[in-house]
Formats: C-alpha cells, sequence, structure tokens
C-alpha cells in the first residue's frame, strides 16, 4: 500500500516565511506485507516544491524483524505530467 497527503499549504500558509516561499508539507507511508508474517513499513513527511520542482523527505522506516533507520529523499523530477521530458 502506498499513501500521501499533499496538504497543499493547509499549514504552511499559516506561516509568513512559508507562504512566500510556496512550499507544501506532504506525508505518506508504504506498507509492504509478505505472506510469512513479516512487513515492512515506511512513514515520511516532506516539504515539496522546493524551487517548483524538488521535494525533500525525511523517512522512518520499521521492519517485523529489526528496529529500523531514519533517513533523507531528494527527489527531483525527470518527466512532466504528459511523460515526455522536461
Amino acid at each position: 500500500m502506498h499513501l500521501q497527503y499533499h496538504l497543499n499549504g493547509f499549514l504552511t500558509n499559516k506561516i509568513p516565511f512559508f507562504k512566500k516561499l510556496n512550499w507544501f508539507l506532504v506525508a505518506g507511508s508504504n506498507i509492504l506485507y509478505l505472506k510469512n508474517g513479516t512487513n515492512y513499513t515506511e512513514a515520511s513527511v516532506g516539504i515539496e516544491n522546493i524551487l517548483k520542482v524538488i521535494r525533500v523527505d525525511y523517512i522512518r522506516s520499521f521492519a517485523s524483524n529489526n528496529n529500523g533507520t531514519n533517513g533523507v529523499r531528494i527527489t527531483i523530477p525527470v518527466f512532466n505530467n504528459k511523460g515526455e521530458r522536461d
């Protein structure tokens, strides 16, 4: 399962500095369940629309067999919405 919730300025528009930058918060989760009873889950929170294209996420992973890890993901799109190269 893959879930993402784009707040679209719901919180950031209330902070003057963030409203001027036009950055938006995103929360998400990725979950993978396997037949043998193990599972893997990621929870993330991030900021998108940095320089109108960049997204930065903080990710925390949880697995049934270990304590999990932390990470940062930086996303820069290669294709636009029509499937053509930018």
